[in-house]
């Protein structure tokens, strides 16, 4: 006698943020994105302030020192997947970095198209001054957090990361995060009555 296939555990559909009320309220202290849209753009106000003020470089440009450090010889569109923004943002802040002297652009003989970057002495003398404010800025991030809680929370965000840059590298049409949330509405509107747009 065969045992019966055990179910495959799904993951939960229910919104973190729970039921909405009959007025449509949604409970904006624990509406995921919205939290992390206000954490997200604090911490960018506050750190572009500290970074313009001390070392006279925009946030974008501490972030792409920051990853020029630890992986030289990335190319525009590398850094642009890394860090979030989009290719021509980050093309023109390796230009902006160029002319200042922190960064060396070199042919990349596996690709005619793009340019392999790398820190110059002075660019690398440079992050070596923002990464103690940029460690402290940390810890003050994480401060109310115990060494455990600051670790799930750092790998909790690394995994939502990863969905975010799987989902930008396939190719368009293919399923994205808000796939789902585009096709509900569309069933929506057609049983209503109404057509999508």
């Amino acid at each position: 006698m065969t045992k019966p296939a055990m179910a495959k555990p799904t993951r939960p559909q229910a919104n973190v943020s729970g039921e909405l009320d009959r007025h449509q309220h949604v409970r904006l202290d624990r509406f995921a994105p919205a939290l992390i849209t206000w954490a997200a753009h604090k911490l960018a106000s506050n750190n572009s302030a500290v970074y313009r003020k001390l070392f006279n470089v925009t946030l974008m440009e501490w972030r792409v020192l920051l990853h020029l450090y630890s992986e030289p010889f990335s190319n525009a569109a590398k850094i642009a997947l890394a860090i979030g923004f989009d290719k021509a943002t980050v093309s023109r802040t390796v230009d902006n970095l160029h002319k200042r002297g922190l960064l060396d652009e070199q042919y990349d003989p596996d690709d005619g198209r793009s340019s392999r970057l790398q820190l110059t002495q002075e660019g690398r003398s440079l992050y070596l001054k923002i990464l103690p404010v940029a460690m402290d800025q940390e810890r003050e991030l994480l401060g109310d957090l115990s060494s455990d809680e600051a670790e799930t929370l750092v790998d909790l965000l690394n995994r939502v990361v990863h969905a975010l840059r799987s989902h930008a590298s396939k190719p368009s049409g293919a399923h994205s995060p808000t796939a789902g949330t585009m096709r509900r509405l569309q069933r929506r509107r057609n049983v209503g009555g109404e057509s999508p747009s």
